[in-house]
């Protein structure tokens, strides 16, 4: 595709973004020429990635409708990129981190080792070709088609991944 019809085809789904963008700041309260600004970003990040579009899947309008909403929602429902400073506080203290909301699952994905961690983000993100394979009322075959999973996809040799699973079940069998 040409710059010139990228260009065209931001500038045809200009409409796209300002519907949306109007929409996302009354939603948001957030000011509208900033969400015209996120909306463009990414409307541009479709049009630099439109190479890669399957029209099987979908209509044009569909996809760039898709990019353009999740870069608005992604600018309204970020967290702040900098801590607030206790000096705006009137304090003289170093800037103020609110403490991180922790669960089971973050504490564990702290306390194992890259393998470890990489093996539980696999389960549970687990890719179709292993959905496919796993029921719930069968953990050997699940645990096996992981464990094949790893193996012939990813590449991990048995001793990798044998040493991965013994940590993680280590942490998950520790007494809380």
């Amino acid at each position: 595709m040409t710059e010139a019809e990228r260009g065209a085809m931001f500038d045809r789904h200009q409409g796209l973004v300002h519907k949306l963008a109007k929409r996302f700041a009354v939603t948001y309260h957030k000011d509208t020429e900033e969400m015209i600004s996120e909306g463009q970003l990414g409307l541009a990040w479709f049009v630099s990635h439109y190479d890669e579009y399957d029209n099987k899947k979908g209509k044009e309008s569909t996809w760039a409708y898709q990019c353009i909403y999740w870069g608005l929602m992604t600018a309204c429902t970020k967290k702040h990129p900098s801590p607030i400073s206790l000096n705006s506080l009137g304090h003289e203290d170093e800037p103020y981190e609110p403490p991180m909301k922790t669960n089971w699952v973050d504490n564990l994905l702290r306390e194992i080792g890259v393998e470890g961690s990489f093996l539980i983000r696999t389960i549970v993100n687990a890719p179709a070709e292993i959905i496919e394979e796993m029921d719930p009322r069968m953990c050997a075959k699940a645990r096996k088609t992981v464990k094949e999973y790893l193996i012939d996809e990813l590449d991990w040799s048995k001793h990798k991944l044998n040493k991965a699973w013994k940590e993680v079940e280590e942490c998950l069998s520790a007494p809380a």
